[in-house]
């Protein structure tokens, strides 16, 4: 993260609160992992990075804090991103797997089924990444996918379960991928098999 990456988002959100837009620089930094979890944030270095006052880094960390992204460690001053664990991300998985299945039941009593042509298609894109492992297909293709799925079943309030948990989703899915990417047998991928 860094002054020219901050200036192309204002060009492109010259409206936003400045905020908003070092919370999704560093959301963004966190879910790909570019900062690691356990790393302390240094509110001040972020800003002298961006050029900017400390006031909004202050206020984009608490934010991140809000959602999971940071944490607060006993004893110690200011934020960490946090780590991920396994039993969280299955816990994420498994309320993922019941709004989904959901919303697919739902989608399947509509006739025709919305968006059924561009499900199959991404379905099929899918399986094609992952029969050759390929992780850049199988990231871009997964979340336009199952969000398809939430938007197609026509349930306002399972879309906005599916919104609460979206972020968290995107964040696991970069650390699932890393992980697979990086280790053959994919421990967190073998937590989620039923």
């Amino acid at each position: 993260m860094d002054k020219e990456q901050l200036d192309r988002y204002l060009q492109a959100n010259p409206f936003e609160q400045l905020n908003k837009i070092v919370f999704s620089l560093l959301f963004d930094d966190i879910t790909r992992l570019i900062i690691a979890p356990g790393t302390k944030l240094n509110v001040a270095q972020i800003a002298t990075d961006l050029n900017i006052s400390r006031t909004p880094v202050t206020e984009a960390l608490k934010m991140l804090f809000n959602i999971g992204f940071v944490e607060t460690i006993a004893g110690k001053s200011g934020f960490y991103v946090s780590s991920i664990k396994r039993e969280e991300i299955s816990k994420l998985y498994t309320a993922r797997e019941m709004i989904e299945s959901k919303a697919a039941s739902l989608c399947a009593m509509l006739h025709p089924c919305p968006n059924i042509e561009e499900l199959e298609k991404l379905a099929y894109q899918y399986k094609e990444g992952f029969m050759v492992n390929d992780y850049d297909v199988i990231r871009n293709v997964d979340i336009p996918f199952h969000e398809l799925i939430i938007e197609s079943c026509g349930n306002t309030h399972i879309q906005q379960c599916y919104t609460l948990l979206k972020q968290q989703i995107h964040r696991y899915q970069w650390f699932s991928i890393n992980v697979s990417r990086n280790d053959a047998e994919n421990p967190v991928a073998q937590d989620l098999i039923p």
